[in-house]
C-alpha cells in the first residue's frame, strides 16, 4: 500500500470499529480457530513462513502499480472462472495466450456471474449460506491468482453478485463472507489483486438491503470497512448498477469501478469491470461488423484515458454451456463471423496490435501472428518391426482420446493449451477425429463433421487439424487422426464421397508435411446399426478395407493406417495394406504387429461425466497396466468427461485433467494423468523421464 493511501485506510479502520460495535451477528465467529490458524483453508497448512507473497497491486493517485512498477491494464472479464476445477484449469492454461496478446488483467467472481444460455443462474456460489468461503473455491482462486502473478498479471476478485446474494443468510453472512475472503487473501499473500465488493450495487435483482439504495455511500463504506479492517493493503471498490442513480465513489474507496457504457471519471484510477456486451448469450461469440466497430471504438475510448482500464465482456467468455455447448471460453477462439467461427480473437488482436504483448512491467510491440512455413515437415511416425518410432527414435506411447477436439476454434485451442500439461504427465499420444465421435449427453450427435456431402475437407477443419498436429510435434507427440465414424457416414452422399473424404485427408497431410500421425480410416467398421454405406460394412470386409487403404496410400504412401472393426461383429482387425493393428474396447490383441486400442472401455457414464467409483478406477488401472510392459501396444484412454459436448456440467469437451473424479463437484480424470506420470514419467521426446519409483495415485 502506497503511503498516499494511509489516510483512507485509517478511515476504514475507524469505520470498521464502529461497524463491529453496532452490527449484530448470529453468534458464530466469522472465522473459526482452526481456520484462523491456517488449517481450514486449502493449502494453508503450510507454515506461514512458506507462503510466498505475490507482487502487490496498488493505486497511487490515479495510476495502477504492480510490484512497484506503473502498469497499463487491459483486461478480460472471466466471471465464471471458478465454476469448477476444470474451468479454473481452463483459464490457467489460457493465460499464456492472453499475455501474448497484451491482456494482463482478468476478473473473477466468488459468486459467479450470469451463466448465460440456457441457465442464467448456472454460475457457482463460492460461499455457504453462512457466508463461509468454500475451501475448494478458495483453492482454485489461489491457483488462478498465483498463475496470473507468475505472468505479471492482476486479478480483480469480485465477491457478491445480484444473482446470488439471496443465497446468503442475511447481513451476518455478508460480513462473514467479506472477512473470510479478506483474511484468505492476506494469509495466503495474494496481493496482485483488487476487490469488487458488490457487483451491480442497487440492481433490481438485489435482495439484501445492504446492497441497495437508499444510503448507498454509507452502506458501501461499511462493507469496505469490514474488508480493510482485515486486509488493509488490498484496494477495494464497488461497482454500481449502470441504470441506478447510485455512484461509484464512496468514503473508503480505492478503485473507481464502473460498468458498461458509463462515462469514465476524470479523477482517480478507474476500472470498467464489464464492458457493454454485444454478443447474445443465445448465440455467443458471433459479432457483426458493426458490433466490432463499436467494440473497437470503446477500446479507443479507454486507450485515450490514462487513468482507466477496461475488462472486455462477452457472452462467449462468460456463458456456461451456451449455444456451442462448450463454454465458458477463456480461449480466443475464432473471429466471431458466424456460428462456425465463434470467438473474440478480434479483441485480443486489437490489444496486441494497438498496445502490444505483455512482458511485465510493460507492453512491448508485437508483430501479428505469422503463418507456419508451408510444407515444413514434422517428425515422422512409423512402425518398424512391430514397434512405434517417431523421428527415427523408438517411443512408448500412452494416449488420450480427444475425438471432438476439432469441434470449433475454441475447443481446438483448448486442446493445444493443454498439451504441455499432458506431456508433463507422460501423455504423448492424442486422438482426434474429422467426424468427431459420440457427443454424449444431451446429444449423441453433437460432434463435428469436417466434410461436405461430396467429401471435400472443409477449410476451417484443415486449419484446426494442422494446428493440433504441429503443436503436438513441437512437444514430440503423436496424433491419431480418425477419418470416418458410424455416426456421421450418412452425411457423405455416396461411396464416391467416402473415397473423396479419404483422399482429401491424405492429400492434405502429405502436402502440409504432417507426418507425426497415424490414421484410423474408419472407427467401428461394420457397426451393427449405424452404418449407411456398403463399403463400411461386411461382407467382403478385407477387400473393402484394403480398397480404402489404397485410396489413402495413393496420396500419402508413407503414413501408417489402420481400421477399427466394431467389437461385437467379428470383422477382422488385419487386412491387406494395414500398418497398425487397430481395435477398441476389450478386444484381444493380435499376436504380431503394432497394436493401438483407439477407445478403451468406458467406466463413467455420459450424463454424469468425470465421476468414478473406486471399483471403476480399479478396473481402469488394471487395463492400463497391460500396456506398461508392452512396447508394441498403445492405448487412447476414452472418457465421456473428455469427449462429451456440453455434458452434465455444461462445459465439455473438457480437455483439462480436472478434478479427481470423486463426485459431481470433483469431475475429472486427474487420476489418469497422475498414474501415467508415476508409472512412466513425464514425456521429454524421445523418452519418458522417471522422477521416482511407480506408486499408486
Amino acid at each position: 500500500m502506497h503511503p498516499t493511501s494511509l489516510n483512507t485506510r485509517l478511515t476504514c479502520a475507524a469505520l470498521a470499529l464502529a461497524v463491529l460495535a453496532c452490527r449484530s451477528t448470529d453468534g458464530t465467529p466469522s472465522v473459526d480457530p482452526a481456520r484462523r490458524a491456517g488449517a481450514a483453508v486449502p493449502g494453508s497448512a503450510r507454515a506461514a513462513a512458506e507462503v510466498v507473497p505475490t507482487r502487490e497491486f496498488e493505486v497511487r493517485g490515479d495510476r495502477a502499480f504492480l510490484g512497484g512498477q506503473q502498469v497499463e491494464l487491459w483486461g478480460l472479464r472471466c466471471g465464471n472462472a471458478l465454476y469448477s476445477q476444470t474451468v479454473t484449469e481452463r483459464h490457467v492454461r489460457a493465460l499464456d495466450n492472453l499475455v501474448r496478446h497484451g491482456i494482463n488483467l482478468i476478473g473473477v467472481y466468488v459468486q459467479g456471474s450470469n451463466g448465460g444460455w440456457p441457465n442464467a443462474d448456472a454460475g457457482l456460489n463460492g460461499y455457504a449460506r453462512s457466508g463461509a468461503l468454500k475451501p475448494d473455491v478458495a483453492q482454485r482462486l489461489e491457483w488462478l491468482i498465483r498463475e496470473a502473478d507468475a505472468r505479471g498479471m492482476v486479478v480483480q476478485v469480485g465477491l457478491f453478485s445480484p444473482r446470488k446474494d439471496q443465497e446468503l443468510d442475511g447481513e451476518p453472512a455478508v460480513r462473514r463472507a467479506i472477512e473470510e475472503t479478506a483474511r484468505f487473501l492476506v494469509e495466503r499473500g495474494l496481493r496482485n489483486v483488487f476487490v469488487d465488493l458488490v457487483h451491480e450495487f442497487d440492481h433490481d435483482r438485489v435482495d439484501l438491503e445492504v446492497f441497495r439504495e437508499p444510503e448507498g455511500p454509507s452502506k458501501k463504506s461499511r462493507l469496505a470497512a469490514l474488508f480493510c479492517a482485515v486486509a488493509p493493503g488490498i484496494e477495494v471498490g464497488v461497482c454500481p448498477y449502470e441504470k441506478s442513480p447510485t455512484t461509484d465513489a464512496f468514503p473508503g474507496m480505492d478503485v473507481r469501478i464502473i460498468q458498461k457504457s458509463m462515462a469514465i471519471p476524470t479523477s482517480g484510477f478507474v476500472v470498467n469491470v464489464e464492458s457493454q456486451k454485444v454478443d447474445a448469450y443465445e448465440n455467443e461469440g458471433v459479432f457483426s461488423d458493426g458490433d466490432k466497430d463499436w467494440i473497437f471504438a470503446d477500446c479507443e475510448r479507454y486507450q485515450r484515458a490514462p487513468n482507466a482500464a477496461l475488462m472486455f465482456h462477452a457472452a462467449y467468455v462468460m456463458g456456461i454451456g451456451g449455444s456451442s455447448g462448450s463454454g465458458p471460453h477463456p480461449e480466443l477462439g475464432g473471429q466471431g463471423t458466424s456460428p462456425s467461427d465463434r470467438g473474440v480473437r478480434f479483441y485480443h488482436e486489437w490489444v496486441r496490435d494497438h498496445v502490444g504483448r505483455w512482458e511485465y512491467p510493460r507492453h512491448v510491440p508485437a508483430p501479428a501472428d505469422a503463418p507456419a512455413p508451408a510444407h515444413r515437415p514434422t517428425r515422422e511416425f512409423e512402425v518398424r518391426d512391430g514397434l512405434p518410432h517417431l523421428g527415427g527414435e523408438p517411443v512408448q506411447l500412452f494416449g488420450l482420446r480427444c475425438n471432438n477436439a476439432l469441434l470449433s476454434p475454441a475447443v481446438t485451442e483448448r486442446l493445444i493449451n493443454n498439451l504441455d500439461n499432458m506431456a508433463a504427465h507422460g501423455i504423448n499420444l492424442i486422438g482426434i477425429s474429422l467426424h468427431g465421435t459420440n457427443g454424449g449427453f444431451p446429444s449423441v450427435d453433437a460432434g463435428p463433421n469436417a466434410f461436405t456431402p461430396d467429401g471435400r475437407l472443409i477449410g476451417g477443419f484443415k486449419t484446426r487439424l494442422e494446428a493440433v498436429v504441429r503443436a503436438a510435434d513441437a512437444r514430440g507427440m503423436v496424433v491419431c487422426i480418425g477419418v470416418l465414424m458410424p455416426r456421421k457416414d450418412e452425411y457423405l452422399r455416396d461411396e464416391a464421397a467416402v473415397r473423396r473424404a479419404i483422399e482429401e485427408t491424405a492429400a492434405f497431410l502429405e502436402a502440409r508435411g504432417l507426418r507425426n500421425v497415424l490414421v484410423n480410416l474408419m472407427q467401428e467398421f461394420n457397426h451393427p446399426t449405424r452404418i449407411d454405406h456398403e463399403i463400411l460394412r461386411e461382407p467382403n470386409g478385407a477387400q473393402k478395407k484394403a480398397q480404402m487403404a489404397q485410396w489413402f496410400k495413393a496420396q500419402a504412401p508413407a503414413i501408417e493406417v489402420g481400421i477399427v472393426s466394431n467389437h461385437l461383429t467379428g470383422s477382422a482387425i488385419d487386412f491387406p495394406g494395414c500398418d497398425v493393428q487397430m481395435l477398441h474396447e476389450s478386444v484381444a490383441w493380435p499376436e504380431a504387429g503394432f497394436v493401438l486400442n483407439t477407445e478403451s472401455p468406458d467406466e463413467e457414464i455420459s450424463g454424469n461425466e468425470g465421476v468414478f467409483h473406486r471399483y471403476e478406477r480399479a478396473r481402469l488401472e488394471a487395463g492400463w497396466r497391460k500396456f506398461l510392459g508392452a512396447p508394441r501396444a498403445a492405448m487412447l484412454f476414452r472418457s465421456p468427461y473428455v469427449e462429451d459436448v456440453r455434458g452434465q456440467a455444461a462445459t465439455g469437451p473438457n480437455l483439462e485433467m480436472g478434478g479427481g473424479g470423486t463426485g459431481e463437484s470433483d469431475r475429472g480424470i486427474r487420476f489418469y494423468y497422475v498414474w501415467v506420470r508415476q508409472n512412466l514419467g513425464r514425456w521429454e521426446y524421445p523418452r519418458h523421464v522417471r522422477e521416482g519409483p511407480p506408486r499408486a495415485p
